[in-house]
C-alpha cells in the first residue's frame, strides 16, 4: 500500500501539492488545493490510476468510493 500511495503522490508538483491521508484502514482520502479546478481533478484522477495500477500489479484491488470533485471549504469540513 505504501508503494502505491507513493506512486500516487508522485503526480504532485510544487504548484499542485497532493496529500493522501489515512482515515481508518483501509480508507484513505486524497486532498489537493489549487485554483484550476479542471487541472486539479485531472491530477487526482491520474494519481488514482497510478495507485490502482500499483496495487493491481501486486495482486490486490482498490475500490474508489468517491471520484475526484471540486469542493468548497465548507464541503471539505463535512468530509
Amino acid at each position: 500500500v505504501k508503494a502505491a500511495l507513493t506512486a500516487g503522490e508522485a503526480v504532485a508538483t510544487e504548484e499542485y501539492p497532493l496529500r493522501i491521508r489515512l482515515v481508518a484502514p483501509p480508507l484513505y482520502v486524497m486532498q489537493l488545493q489549487c485554483l484550476d479546478k479542471t487541472r486539479g481533478i485531472d491530477l487526482m484522477t491520474s494519481a488514482i490510476e497510478r495507485i490502482d495500477a500499483t496495487i493491481r500489479a501486486a495482486g490486490g484491488q482498490m475500490i474508489v468510493k468517491m471520484r475526484p470533485k471540486a469542493v468548497s471549504e465548507t464541503d471539505e469540513k463535512e468530509l
